[in-house]
């Protein structure tokens, strides 16, 4: 019987996005740790939004076809990842830099969604509404 050394066996180069599984394996692969390899599977949860997702949200509340970076799409996407962040932080509750990290997007958001209010109140009503904020 060997003596197990993990390694990683699966792995992701886009930074950018985190992986949905990370397989961690023995590093001895015999017949009689096949069954045992299998089982060293993890979930990470993912907290950043997808390329897919923000290409999304960016395509519903965009103002024209070359529109990214308006205050009405940076909301919105701070709002979806917000979402995603709250939803990990109640599974993971000791997760203090998540945390800190959803505190800052809130902050974020609430700079920009001050921004709208105080030059452009009839976009921030539209965002507002739209979005489904409290305010």
């Amino acid at each position: 019987m060997c003596v197990p050394k993990f390694r990683v066996v699966a792995f992701s180069l886009d930074f950018l996005f985190p992986m949905r599984k990370i397989h961690i394996r023995p590093r001895c692969f015999g017949r009689a740790n096949a069954e045992a390899a299998r089982r060293w599977v993890f979930h990470v949860s993912p907290m950043a939004l997808k390329r897919t997702q923000k290409k999304r949200v960016i395509a519903q509340h965009r103002r024209h076809d070359k529109d990214t970076g308006s205050p009405q799409v940076q909301v919105a996407i701070l709002t979806k990842e917000i979402t995603l962040l709250t939803k990990h932080l109640q599974d993971h509750r000791k997760d203090h830099s998540a945390r800190r990290g959803l505190l800052s997007k809130v902050a974020h958001r609430r700079n920009l969604l001050n921004y709208l209010k105080m030059n452009r109140p009839s976009e921030y009503q539209e965002v507002i509404e739209r979005i489904g904020l409290k305010k």
